[in-house]
């Protein structure tokens, strides 16, 4: 556990209302997977603000650091507060710039905040330690697989699921995060910390705008070379780093190389870089060129070929923010569909809707299916197994279910059911799954109050 006085106890979290973002425009971006849950009216929502560094105290300059926003998608929050046990995945940004910019006390929900608990996960905005005149990244690195060890250790108490840890991180936050990726785990196995002896790998990595190689830069004096030299060779020139240390630095090198960090576990990437370009390695003056997403995508297959893993090839992808200069919705979209692929089965993102005090409309969308499946949609309120009639590989979840009705999958493989709920089931919890009989597959059960 963390100290008491890094964090807000439960009763001091806040509860506020806040609009949820409007996703019509961006299902022209991502396809016809976003295209199903249209606008979502104003919901509540729960924030938590806490420290991941257990030793950190108020009264310490440097406390900032390591605090980090933890933001729950609607009719979501801690147990402890009376919300439904449904552990959450979590979707954390790392930004860029050497910089930090949450206070205590403090937060502000962006559109990857509120688009990602739209689509069911817990947003965590992050501080980490910076990095000093006389020091590098390893720093921030540091802080940051500390962080993931946090989430893991504290998992129950705050309603997260620990094996679902998505990290999106763009510029610096990049560059940190690579070796947090790819290199050593910060784990101390057989440690008496439930926190220490988490693994500091995330199970999903969004490398974002940052560079995959230190050999494709000129070494030529420049702005680069300022911001590459303090970052990974404090106190000397980019280019007295020699030409191993800048191979040794360099990301797809530790891609490629697992036995060299004792990595068991690669996670899959989805890579975020400007595919117009025309760097050229050797003379790259960009610490953002898009010429690093073409280092990291061709390393991915090389390992690939090296390892015989295709199953991490067909798990990682890519997005060009040439055509698409806000990725936020296909960041978002690539880790629902990856939660649906990884699940084996159908993903059932939380009910969006509010009932009120004169009765509304609650919608369910689910992903993963097969075009055109037809996909039954269940509700009740007592969890608990049964045989599944016709489908001997699946239990049913929900033991007092009732038939909502059935519909097909859109030709994107979306499903969604809207139905009316009455003003008397305020504060009521519910729990839905949905089951696609022709191809025996189901989702994950739901739960939500009703407000």
């Amino acid at each position: 556990m963390f100290n008491d006085q890094s964090r807000r106890p439960a009763e001091q979290l806040r509860g506020f209302l806040r609009p949820l973002v409007a996703l019509s425009p961006i299902a022209a971006l991502v396809g016809a997977c976003f295209c199903a849950l249209g606008s979502t009216a104003a919901a509540q929502n729960y924030d938590a603000q806490i420290n991941y560094d257990q030793s950190a105290q108020p009264s310490d300059p440097d406390y900032e650091e390591t605090l980090a926003n933890l933001w729950y998608p609607a009719a979501k929050g801690l147990p402890a507060l009376g919300f439904p046990v449904e552990p959450l995945p979590v979707m954390v940004s790392v930004r860029g710039g050497n910089t930090n910019n949450i206070t205590v006390g403090t937060g502000n929900p962006d559109e990857l905040t509120n688009l990602s608990n739209d689509f069911g996960f817990l947003h965590v905005d992050c501080n980490y330690p910076l990095v000093g005149p006389t020091e590098d990244y390893h720093v921030a690195s540091a802080g940051l697989g500390l962080m993931i060890q946090w989430l893991r250790g504290n998992a129950a108490e705050y309603n997260i699921n620990p094996e679902q840890i998505f990290i999106q991180s763009r510029s610096f936050g990049t560059i940190a995060m690579y070796p947090v990726a790819l290199r050593e785990d910060f784990a101390v196995p057989g440690s008496a910390d439930p926190v220490l002896v988490q693994s500091s790998r995330p199970d999903y990595y969004i490398p974002r705008l940052g560079p995959s190689t230190l050999t494709c830069f000129s070494t030529q004096a420049g702005p680069w070379d300022s911001t590459m030299s303090v970052f990974f060779f404090p106190g000397q020139t980019f280019d007295q780093g020699t030409p191993e240390q800048r191979l040794e630095e360099s990301a797809y090198w530790s891609l490629l190389n697992p036995h060299l960090y004792d990595r068991q576990r690669t996670p899959p990437m989805c890579v975020v870089y400007k595919a117009a370009h025309t760097d050229v390695c050797g003379q790259v003056t960009d610490v953002h060129s898009g010429l690093f997403g073409d280092v990291m995508l061709e390393a991915i297959e090389d390992f690939v070929e090296l390892t015989g893993d295709r199953e991490f090839g067909q798990r990682s992808s890519s997005i060009d923010i040439s055509s698409m200069p806000d990725a936020t919705g296909a960041i978002v979209a690539w880790a629902v569909k990856r939660l649906a692929a990884d699940f084996d089965g159908l993903w059932l993102v939380p009910p969006t809707g509010m009932v009120g005090s004169t009765g509304g409309d609650i919608s369910l969308t689910v992903f993963g299916a097969k075009a055109g499946a037809t996909l039954a949609y269940y509700t009740g309120t007592t969890a608990g197994t049964f045989p599944m009639p016709g489908c001997p590989n699946l239990e049913g979840q929900i033991t007092d279910f009732t038939l909502l009705g059935t519909a097909p999958a859109s030709p994107a493989g979306v499903g969604t059911w809207t139905f009316p709920v009455d003003a008397s089931s305020v504060g009521q919890t519910a729990l839905f799954h949905v089951v696609d009989f022709g191809n025996c597959v189901m989702s994950n059960v739901s739960s939500h109050v009703y407000f």
